[in-house]
């Protein structure tokens, strides 16, 4: 486990290794790929990821940002109809 006291609860832990490679292995529907595809893959994952933690800092989506990283948050103003 990711030893860090400011992620609490969140912390990083082999069940979330598992997790994750469940996740590649279903993208990849549990066959060998060549490494090109392999990285594609893996590529793909961290830019969804990325989207989820903007829309976290955003406010939106269903993500929320941890109160350790509050400051990060950014409020939306919404257009007038």
């Amino acid at each position: 486990m990711w030893d860090a006291p400011w992620l609490g609860s969140q912390r990083w832990t082999n069940n979330s290794c598992e997790s994750a490679n469940n996740l590649v292995k279903l993208a990849l529907d549990w066959k060998p790929a060549r490494l090109t595809e392999l990285v594609q893959h893996l590529h793909q994952m961290v830019k969804a990821q990325y989207k989820s933690v903007e829309r976290a800092i955003i406010g939106q989506g269903e993500f929320v940002v941890a109160e350790g990283f509050a400051h990060h948050r950014v409020r939306t103003i919404l257009p007038m109809a």
